[in-house]
């Protein structure tokens, strides 16, 4: 049972007598149990020795009258329970005292046993709802200070995390800076490496200096492969490294790679086989020039690492999918990998160990690259390896064929030179070379047919670029095609110049002193020359080549300059000026 305690201040005895009577003959349901003081005083010595549940105050005691009180009793303790007694014509006054502070009122006059008992009881209640309403109060204070804190916390953070991307950011702007003008630095000295290596083979040369010049040309390309291997991760971090889709055979894609690549393993003594699964089609909607980096890094990677056996590219056309899906594996018995390396082998600069670097060279970068195009091209890259008995790297990708697409078959295959082997048959050694189309000086084998008539116009080229060397390369390729070079060392004499001769075309080197090759095509088609305008540039990025354009450019040519892409790009400019 429930036993209330309660304090009784009233200096009136009989008063004290019947209210003690009436609480102790109260319902079984509840238990009082009552102390009494007769002042102000005395309750206030009572409650510092004992607790009270509630207090019946009187508001005519000895030491203190009225609403005072109240008053007085709530500095003594403002939490317990106060129901104030007060005769029948002061009723006013009790609604006073509980303005004050009181809980409830009880007239004596009316005094029964039931309403004092609840009146107490509803003055308890009330206090702990008050008590319970002031403490949640407090916690919410309390939370919504801490929330406040947090809040602050967490801007801060904010603010540190947006500081730490803008960081980032141009961290990531000044190392594209870096790699773009690194590019650029080297491979303008490649240019003249690599173009005046090509002129020099097409000279007459004893056969130990065609080897000479052989060796110096395959480290030139291994280098320009390895710059732009950094700048594709560069643009795969910065996520700026685009893919397209273009319709292409699959027949003179695979052939022209199994000949490429067949030569490099023979002369390792390696079986080298292209083996066609059944349906394959073919032809296949994808980026040829991305797939064909990812096949080279693969089977170049197997080559590399296999010093006897085979190396096998597999094509398979995976049945019952919806996608259409095909894959190429690249199969070897090479040195293998742990399987506790597989995974690391995908990442930027890694190898299995550094034994490996040591031994057969390389930076890691391919298969990080190759993973990542594999993604961009829709498919994935897995791999299956065992120690000394090899790997097999699998590059799945969609096929996108439009329906009625033919299947790639033996004849087909034929139609653009040697087959590529069903799994019972091998492809044979080559007999006939791809040949790009050779310069010469001969005015017979001339591409353009430069005419012996004196009236036949002669094309004209002016050659802008700072560069002394890429300046003489650029003129005597263009003099093996028949064309008359004239050179300019910047921007504004390029200018000056294309505004006070005729010239059929302009080569238009981008990064030059004074002004650069960009402003400087954007005056010349303001000042009205309407003749085509090639960029020619160190800059390799995506980016570049879109300013290049923008800016009036009809071509773009990326040095070192490749032969083959400057023959076409004249031939097919000069072809459209006969035209017209």
């Amino acid at each position: 049972m429930n036993v209330i305690s309660v304090l009784l201040v009233d200096d009136d005895a009989t008063d004290r007598k019947l209210v003690k009577v009436a609480l102790l003959q109260s319902s079984k349901a509840v238990k009082f149990s009552v102390e009494c003081a007769e002042n102000l005083s005395r309750a206030a010595a009572l409650m510092k020795d004992r607790d009270f549940d509630v207090v019946l105050l009187d508001l005519g005691l000895p030491d203190s009258t009225g609403i005072e009180t109240v008053k007085k009793f709530r500095n003594l303790n403002a939490l317990i329970p106060v129901v104030v007694l007060t005769g029948l014509e002061d009723e006013e006054v009790a609604v006073e005292a509980i303005k004050t502070g009181a809980d409830d009122y009880v007239s004596k006059g009316k005094l029964l046993k039931d309403l004092l008992i609840r009146s107490i009881r509803y003055s308890i209640e009330r206090k702990k709802t008050e008590l319970n309403l002031r403490e949640a109060k407090k916690q919410a204070e309390i939370l919504h200070a801490e929330t406040e804190m947090v809040n602050k916390q967490l801007q801060v953070s904010i603010e540190r995390a947006n500081l730490m991307t803008k960081e980032a950011m141009l961290s990531n702007q000044a190392k594209s800076e870096f790699l773009a003008n690194m590019s650029h630095e080297i491979r303008t000295p490649m240019n003249g490496i690599i173009g005046f290596t090509d002129i020099l083979m097409d000279e007459e040369l004893n056969e130990q200096q065609k080897e000479y010049i052989g060796i110096i040309k395959t480290a030139a390309n291994s280098l320009l492969s390895l710059i732009n291997d950094i700048l594709d991760f560069s643009k795969i971090e910065a996520g700026k490294l685009e893919t397209e889709a273009i319709q292409f055979e699959l027949a003179p894609f695979l052939k022209d790679i199994a000949y490429l690549l067949k030569l490099t393993a023979e002369k390792k003594g390696l079986e080298f086989k292209v083996v066609q699964g059944d349906d394959i089609p073919s032809a296949m909607r994808s980026d040829p020039a991305r797939l064909r980096q990812c096949l080279f890094n693969l089977l170049s990677n197997a080559i590399k690492f296999t010093s006897e056996g085979y190396v096998h590219l597999k094509i398979t056309r995976l049945k019952n999918n919806k996608k259409g899906l095909i894959s190429f594996s690249v199969e070897d018995t090479g040195i293998g990998i742990p399987l506790d390396k597989q995974e690391s082998v995908f990442d930027a600069f890694s190898q299995v160990d550094g034994s490996t670097t040591r031994k057969y060279g390389g930076t890691g970068l391919g298969l990080a690259i190759t993973k990542e195009l594999t993604m961009l091209l829709g498919g994935k890259l897995t791999l299956k390896s065992e120690i000394g008995k090899g790997s097999a790297f699998t590059m799945t990708i969609p096929i996108n064929l439009a329906k009625g697409e033919k299947s790639l078959s033996a004849a087909t295959v034929r139609q653009h030179g040697e087959p590529i082997e069903n799994p019972e048959s091998r492809i044979e050694n080559r007999e006939s070379r791809i040949e790009n189309p050779e310069f010469s000086d001969d005015k017979e084998n001339d591409m353009f047919g430069k005419a012996e008539s004196k009236n036949e116009p002669v094309t004209r080229a002016l050659v802008a670029d700072d560069n002394k060397t890429s300046q003489i390369l650029v003129t005597l390729l263009l003099q093996k095609l028949g064309i008359e070079a004239v050179t300019v060392n910047d921007g504004r004499q390029a200018v000056q110049k294309a505004m006070a001769e005729p010239f059929d075309m302009i080569f238009m080197d981008m990064q030059m002193p004074t002004i650069d090759g960009c402003e400087a095509t954007r005056t010349l088609r303001e000042q009205g020359f309407d003749k085509p305008i090639i960029a020619v540039t160190a800059h390799a990025m995506e980016k570049d080549k879109q300013k290049c354009i923008e800016a009036g450019c009809d071509a773009y040519l990326t040095k070192p300059i490749n032969r083959n892409k400057l023959q076409e790009t004249v031939l097919m400019f000069t072809q459209k000026q006969k035209s017209t």
